[in-house]
């Protein structure tokens, strides 16, 4: 989702490392990922670099792995829900 709005993210041992972005504009950026429903799994999936990562996963078309990625490995709600916790006390737009 943050890579969507174009921040330069990586994932290392299970923990986000958003670089080169101040943390208002990270929170900013929270704000809208919460806000925004134009933002499905199918949508986040499609920017995924590497979606094989079952066993038979070579044999399905781009399309067909990318809604498997969505399904399989994405949840955006819980997604939303953790960017709503760490809004807590530094938004007013914070559930």
């Amino acid at each position: 989702m943050l890579r969507l709005r174009d921040l330069k993210v990586d994932c290392e041992s299970g923990c986000l490392k958003v670089s080169e972005c101040t943390e208002s504009g990270l929170i900013g950026c929270f704000e809208e990922c919460v806000q925004d429903g134009t933002i499905t799994a199918l949508r986040v999936a499609g920017e995924v670099a590497n979606k094989q990562t079952a066993k038979w996963d070579w044999a399905l078309s781009d399309d067909l792995l990318t809604a498997e990625c969505a399904v399989r490995d994405l949840d955006l709600d819980a997604a939303r829900a953790t960017m709503n916790r760490v809004l807590a006390g530094h938004s007013p737009l914070a559930e």
